[in-house]
């Protein structure tokens, strides 16, 4: 199976690295967003919504983890 799904799976990332290259080179503002004066300017600017906005992050990681020991066991009895 994985030599099947090896080569698809190159072929995904080469694709999404070259369309994520061509539109930062389209425009390259977008690396502003890793400029961390922004994000100290977005926690200082309303804390409330920064408390919002980082609970938020927070409860999507921690929500998203009690997932992954099911993933990918579809079912089959032979996974565990």
């Amino acid at each position: 199976m994985g030599m099947a799904f090896g080569p698809i799976m190159i072929f995904w990332f080469v694709t999404l690295g070259v369309l994520g290259s061509l539109s930062i080179a389209q425009s390259p503002q977008v690396l502003y967003a890793l400029n961390p004066y922004y994000a100290y300017h977005f926690l200082t600017l309303d804390p409330w919504l920064s408390f919002l906005t980082l609970g938020s992050v927070v409860l999507a990681v921690t929500g998203a983890k009690p997932c992954t020991p099911t993933w990918g066991t579809s079912g089959d009895s032979r996974s565990g």
